[in-house]
């Protein structure tokens, strides 16, 4: 897999220095405090504690973690900040048609996705698209199969 860096979106993995499983002590460290922006019920089984979605100013990336802790791990990574972009050059503001030659993506009205299975999970990058048919927000997230 492929290490998330500065400003590239990695399919799957993350968005520029934060990768899906960092712990939020270790993405506040790399891009500083944020400010949470909601609060989210408890996950079901889990811990009962109530998930924190937390807005990164300076590095344009919303995070959501399960539990308020600065040990819980990102369980998904989320922008619409048009610097950050894939290899292949996709992401906020990229037109449909243009993702598509890009990524094998598949299309719905409101959203293209790109998903890869992995041992034990399903790796999920969404390119939501706008009303005028061009990438908002790209999330990135994985999930227990």
């Amino acid at each position: 897999m492929e290490p998330v860096t500065a400003l590239l979106i990695v399919l799957g993995a993350g968005i520029g220095p934060v990768a899906v499983g960092d712990e939020r002590a270790v993405v506040e460290s790399r891009v500083g405090p944020g400010v949470v922006v909601a609060r989210l019920p408890p996950e079901r089984g889990g811990i009962p504690l109530p998930g924190e979605r937390v807005r990164y100013r300076r590095a344009g990336l919303v995070v959501t973690f399960p539990t308020p802790e600065a040990s819980s791990g990102a369980r998904v990574v989320a922008t619409a900040d048009p610097r950050y972009r894939t290899r292949r050059g996709a992401g906020a503001g990229t037109a449909r048609a243009a993702l598509a030659a890009a990524h094998p993506v598949r299309c719905r009205p409101a959203a293209c996705l790109v998903t890869r299975r992995a041992p034990g999970r399903l790796e999920v990058t969404r390119f939501a698209l706008g009303p005028d048919g061009r990438v908002g927000e790209v999330t990135v997230t994985r999930r227990p199969r």
